[in-house]
């Protein structure tokens, strides 16, 4: 299989004129400076549970594909249940 040279000109993902002349964007107004310059910004506390490592191989059922309720950007969800009856999401 041989490889092509693609025209950078034509198969440019934008033009630069018409870039100039596109209208402001809306999504810079959500931000605000003021909330990035303090890197130390107090938040409220929030109550976390924290739960051996046994535990949650039981209440999931050791991770059980069954239990598996998505993915995310930080890892997956499981449900886990417990012997008193409480469900919760890990």
């Amino acid at each position: 299989m041989a490889l092509k040279r693609l025209n950078s000109e034509r198969h440019k993902s934008f033009n630069e004129k018409e870039l100039k002349n596109a209208p402001p964007s809306d999504h810079l107004k959500s931000f605000n400076d003021k909330e990035f310059a303090n890197p130390m910004k107090q938040s409220s506390s929030v109550k976390v549970d924290h739960y051996p490592l046994a535990d949650l191989q039981n209440a999931t059922g050791n991770f059980a594909s069954s239990r598996l309720l998505g993915e995310g950007s930080i890892g997956r969800v499981y449900m886990a249940k417990y012997p008193d009856g409480k469900v919760s999401l890990t």
